[in-house]
């Protein structure tokens, strides 16, 4: 590795330390991040992140662009310009980048959630036999699925903001991964909200409406309806549904979750009501009970 990155980008490395497939690196007192990348990704959202100095910098090679093809894949080197603290609500709300407006973005969703499901319908039954729990569980979780889905389709949603995101935060994310230019996605600033919110819930020891109230009176009336259909939508079941499924995690860790489901309806309810309180969405019956 020390000579791949003398030889590409004329830098003397001091230390490395491999994680899976990231290197850590050492060069001059500062720290290095080489990681496996999306060139697309990276070429798209480097425009809005170069004067934000939170963000990792991408380090040029010696031909003059940002990724590097190492073993097969795509790389980019990054000085990193933060410490693995994990992040918290504030991080997130204070460095929201917005980059756009988007009239596609509640069709991508809900095109991108029918699609899940109908994948995960014929995983289970071609395979739910070996899953016990899951083949039991699995229907109320898509029917959460279904009811986001159909939410979407019922609320008129014309346009939405598209900020810098990321594909899945949470309360154990740190500010290395939280700045990695590799590892966002530009969509609307509620997801990375939504699924801190829903991690926060499930995973950990507080969790305080009051701050999911204050972040809806920050968001237009857009934003409010498509927090609510990504808290409604239940990620984080099928996050680990396909560690369960692809990487061999126990049933078991299901248990929690699914003792915890019940008493997250009365908090997508008090959400529901909140956002009600000022912006028009559409019914949903069962919420309504």
């Amino acid at each position: 590795m020390k000579n791949v990155i003398k030889y590409y980008y004329n830098l003397d490395v001091n230390s490395i330390k491999q994680v899976g497939d990231n290197y850590y690196l050492t060069i001059d007192g500062d720290n290095y991040l080489f990681c496996p990348c999306n060139p697309e990704i990276i070429n798209t959202v480097e425009k809005y992140i170069f004067n934000n100095d939170n963000f990792h910098k991408i380090v040029l090679n010696n031909n003059n662009e940002m990724t590097l093809l190492f073993n097969n894949r795509n790389y980019v080197l990054l000085k990193v310009n933060t410490i693995a603290k994990k992040i918290d609500l504030k991080d997130i709300i204070d460095n929201f980048i917005y980059v756009g407006d988007n009239v596609l973005l509640k069709k991508r969703w809900i095109d991108l959630w029918s699609n899940n499901i109908d994948y995960i319908e014929y995983q289970i039954s071609e395979m739910g036999n070996d899953y016990q729990l899951l083949s039991k569980y699995i229907y109320y979780y898509i029917g959460l699925a279904e009811n986001a889905i159909q939410f979407l389709k019922n609320n008129d949603i014309s346009n939405v903001n598209n900020y810098i995101a990321h594909k899945r935060i949470g309360i154990n994310t740190n500010l290395i991964d939280f700045y990695n230019p590799s590892l966002v996605l530009i969509d609307s600033r509620v997801r990375d909200l939504a699924e801190y919110f829903k991690n926060e819930y499930f995973y950990g020891d507080i969790f305080d409406l009051s701050n999911v109230y204050k972040v809806i009176d920050i968001l237009d009336d857009n934003e409010k309806k498509m927090f609510f259909a990504r808290m409604l939508y239940p990620s984080y079941f099928f996050d680990l549904y396909s560690k369960i499924i692809g990487d061999n995690y126990k049933e078991e860790l299901l248990n929690e979750m699914i003792i915890k489901s019940e008493s997250y309806e009365t908090v997508l309810k008090d959400i529901y009501f909140y956002i009600k309180k000022a912006t028009y969405i559409d019914n949903i019956d069962w919420l309504t009970q």
